[in-house]
């Protein structure tokens, strides 16, 4: 039974006298309130596909020809299910519901409109379905780039991955190693940036790829990246020291003290005399010193040259000390002229001794 709303405009059974003595009668006018507008225009539009498994954005059409306020109940479910009331008491005619879709899915809802004096209309059953489910995209762009080269060794790994499904979840596992076909190193892993889980080492090859998988169980597999570590700075030049002068046939000790910026082992060549290095020898810890012997044949100036090379092959430069088997007799000889220079009377008394 519909609520009658009567609005008193004059007094029951009673007469009034105007000034100029005319009686009017006394009368009674009611108005009849009108339920809301039937809901219409819905969002998403009924029988409509493809729709995003994103959160919905409802909205539709409603409203009350008596200008009367009015509240809504939206109602939900799987098609062929009972419908849910996911929502009551809706003051504006649009609401966002929270929950993902599922893919491929026929979903049907309506909307019931409350007026303030307790009348309702109840719109029709409006259906959409969901979009089909596609796998991620192939993981792509990674950082560092394919076949890079002097990467640092703190470098942190990154691609771009994605699904065309805008609100569909994707996780990746991480393969990452020093060889080809690298192994697990994490999975269901939620950001598209990772850091190695060791320390890296220099002048490596690094291998890694990435599979991308959706919340169906859909995978895209990306392609194997490798990229290789900064080389190491070359060792120092060898500090030689040792005799400068002595005798032929004579063995001497030498000490060619090693040092590497990186703190890498090294090995050590000599060239003694003939500018032919020998064998490369070691390997030797940063930082010391190696003692070697030597025996020259023949009388001659020679250069002592060494050189280091890390154990990554980088070598770097000529360490060298100029040695003379045996010191020259000119030599000698001029030292001499100077000594009886700055004493003349020794000079005139060896000239007597002599003459």
């Amino acid at each position: 039974m519909g609520l009658i709303i009567g609005i008193i405009v004059l007094f029951i059974g009673m007469s009034v006298v105007s000034s100029t003595g005319n009686i009017s009668k006394i009368s009674f006018v009611y108005k009849s309130n009108n339920p809301p507008n039937v809901p219409s225009n819905p969002n998403p539009l009924n029988g409509s596909t493809n729709i995003t498994i994103c959160p919905v954005n409802f909205s539709w059409t409603g409203g009350d020809p008596d200008g009367d306020n009015v509240t809504y109940d939206i109602y939900f479910g799987k098609c062929g299910d009972n419908l849910t009331l996911i929502a009551s008491n809706i003051m504006t005619t649009w609401f966002q519901d929270s929950q993902l879709l599922e893919f491929e899915t026929c979903y049907i809802w309506k909307v019931v409109a409350w007026d303030e004096y307790g009348y309702k209309t109840e719109g029709p059953n409006w259906t959409f379905q969901t979009e089909e489910n596609f796998p991620p995209y192939k993981p792509s762009q990674p950082y560092p780039e394919h076949g890079a080269v002097n990467t640092p060794l703190d470098v942190i790994l990154c691609w771009i991955g994605g699904d065309p499904n805008l609100c569909d979840t994707v996780t990746y596992d991480v393969y990452f190693g020093p060889t080809s076909n690298p192994s697990l190193k994490e999975w269901d892993y939620t950001e598209t940036c990772y850091d190695p889980p060791y320390e890296l080492e220099l002048y490596e090859d690094y291998y890694w790829r990435i599979v991308s998988r959706d919340s169906q169980g859909e995978s895209t597999s990306g392609d194997e990246w490798v990229f290789t570590t900064d080389p190491p700075n070359p060792p120092n030049k060898p500090i030689i020291t040792g005799p400068t002068s002595g005798k032929v046939g004579v063995e001497y000790k030498y000490n060619f003290s090693l040092s590497d910026p990186d703190g890498d082992a090294m090995y050590l060549r000599v060239d003694w005399e003939n500018g032919t290095p020998g064998p490369w020898q070691g390997p030797y810890d940063s930082d010391t010193t190696v003692r070697l012997n030597h025996t020259w044949t023949k009388k001659g100036t020679y250069a002592i040259r060494a050189q280091a090379k890390d154990i990554y092959g980088i070598a770097g430069p000529w360490g060298t000390l100029e040695v003379t088997m045996p010191r020259n007799k000119a030599t000698y000889y001029s030292l001499f002229l100077r000594f009886l220079e700055r004493y003349p009377l020794l000079n005139r008394f060896l000239t007597l001794l002599i003459n």
